[in-house]
């Protein structure tokens, strides 16, 4: 059996040294804070701040937008079409106000946040 010695000056050092800087919110002078933390959330990508390259990349590196993906396709083609008939019926209720719309407002379905805005949007490709 091996007996080993321990320093029992340098762990006693050690830990008044951490009890005073963390005591005293000198918790930097330890710890390497990076903005943002280690973790990559919607917040903060959306606000460009990253923790990994490997998400970074990620959405640097996705295809360009084509209007034509997102305006093709089934779901954006049914519902632009029920609200028609429901426009033109004045049976189309703005979601926001709870009103109807007049028989001439002018109504824009898709933008109520654009296509292209979710598409470059760093949150969603995160979660993707």
């Amino acid at each position: 059996m091996i007996k080993q010695e321990m320093d029992w000056s340098k762990e006693l050092h050690n830990t008044i040294i951490k009890s005073l800087v963390t005591t005293f919110g000198l918790d930097f002078l330890l710890f390497e804070d990076k903005k943002g933390g280690d973790v990559d959330t919607i917040h903060n990508v959306r606000q460009g701040i990253y923790a990994t390259e490997e998400e970074r990349k990620k959405f640097e590196q996705q295809a360009q937008y084509n209007s034509h993906e997102y305006h093709k396709h089934n779901n954006y083609i049914q519902t632009n079409k029920q609200a028609k008939i429901d426009h033109q019926s004045n049976k189309l209720i703005d979601a926001y106000t709870g009103q109807v719309f007049a028989p001439n407002d002018k109504i824009n379905l898709d933008h109520a946040i654009s296509a292209k805005k979710i598409h470059n949007d760093q949150g969603r490709v995160l979660a993707v």
